[in-house]
Order: C-alpha cells, then structure tokens, then sequence
C-alpha cells in the first residue's frame, strides 16, 4: 500500500483482516474455555464473579476490545450477561534501550481487580521489559488470576524472558508494524490490516 507520506515508502501487508479476525476469535474460544466453566460455578454458588480485560494503552485498545466483544458473545450464547469489564493501564512509551528502571506509570487501572480475573492485553511484546514490568504490577493487586494475552511476539530484540498465556502472531523478524491499534508517531492505527513499513 502507497503511502502519502514522504517519509515512508509504503507499508507492506503482514496479517490481513481475515487472518486478525480469526485470531481474534480462536483467543476468545481460550479465554471462554477458561473461565466459563468458573462463571458457571460461580453464579451456581451465588457467588460474585468479574471477568476484566486491561489493555495497555494505546496501542491494545483494539484486541482488547475484540477480544472482549468475541468472549462477550460466547458468554452470552450460554446465558451469561454483564460479567465482562474493561479497563486500561498506561505507562510510558519505551525508548531505544529501555530498562525496567525507566519504565514509567502513567494511568493505573479505573477499578479494583483484587480477587476478579484478569486478562492482560498487549497489542505487542517486543524486548518484553514493559510487559514483564505490567505483568508484575497488575500481580500485586492480588487478582484471582492473571493472564497475558498477545496480538503480536515479536522476539529478534527479546531481552527479558516473559511468556504470555496466549499469542496471536509470533513474529522473528525485527518489522517495524503498524495497524489494527498498532503506530507509528500516532499514525496507522486505523489500519484494518496489520503490516510492516517499507
């Protein structure tokens, strides 16, 4: 795809549309299986029960929100409504180099998730500093669970071990991705498909 920006050649297709929403749907089908046999329990029992997808902003807002919206419709196939939340932390844009020394808290989450499951949402894991940093973060708060869900790992610069929960595209080439929530200086999110610059 051309470009009208004269910094950038073009950015060439990665994932297509087709291939994130079929993504997006088999992530769902895991975090249904995980937890709507806990749903079921636990409204059995009467008991208090709150799914809460975090995404790190900005660049997850849309897995997130897919991935809420898909779980969303498979709880609700089975009779289940209003049991889904969700939220968002921010933190700092990471720098060429980055240590978790420098990573800075900007936005923490709105609501408590002590003792509610929680799925971490991360559009992309690359040196894997800042997720790790969040992962241990949200674990302080004391959740009933915590899992780390990936859109994209990409691993060529990885400098801190951490392995999510689930990974949508496992990437080992060092591209530089834009679209589908993904940026670059602010721009591209919109892009349905995600792709790499030229």
């Amino acid at each position: 795809m051309k470009t009208p920006l004269p910094e950038i050649d073009k950015i060439e297709v990665l994932y297509r549309p087709e291939e994130i929403q079929q993504a997006v749907q088999r992530a769902a089908r895991n975090i249904a299986k995980r937890y709507l046999p806990i749903l079921t329990e636990k409204t059995k029992n009467k008991e208090d029960f709150k799914l809460i997808f975090v995404a790190v902003l900005s660049g997850a807002n849309r897995y997130r929100t897919a991935l809420a919206n898909e779980v969303g419709r498979i709880f609700g196939e089975a009779g289940y409504f209003g049991y889904i939340e969700e939220d968002e932390i921010s933190v700092s844009s990471y720098p060429e180099g980055v240590n978790s020394k420098e990573i800075k808290f900007l936005l923490d989450t709105k609501r408590p998730i002590a003792g509610s499951f929680v799925v971490l949402v991360e559009d992309i894991i690359d040196q894997g500093n800042t997720a790790s940093w969040v992962k241990e973060m949200l674990l302080a708060k004391e959740p009933s669970s915590l899992e780390l869900y990936v859109l994209i790992d990409k691993t060529p610069r990885r400098k801190k071990e951490i392995k999510p929960d689930h990974v949508s595209f496992r990437l080992d080439k060092d591209l530089f991705v834009v679209g589908f929530g993904l940026d670059v200086g602010g721009r591209f999110r919109e892009l349905p498909f995600i792709g790499y610059i030229s």
